[in-house]
């Protein structure tokens, strides 16, 4: 298997179903299920810059 490489994203808003985020190196904005989002942080698919962000929405 191939190591896996997280990608840096910044949230931009988040409500009780979707989380907008910012890919860092696209500088693309696209909306993520919060659940879906969530297994990608425990994965380490995500690397979140501003994670307080995520915490204050739950």
């Amino acid at each position: 298997m191939k190591p896996v490489h997280s990608l840096k994203v910044k949230i931009v808003e988040s409500n009780n179903r979707k989380v907008k985020i910012r890919l860092m190196n696209a500088n693309r904005e696209l909306s993520v299920p919060k659940k879906a989002f969530q297994q990608r942080c425990d994965r380490g698919l995500y690397d979140v810059v501003n994670p307080g962000q995520f915490e204050l929405s739950i």
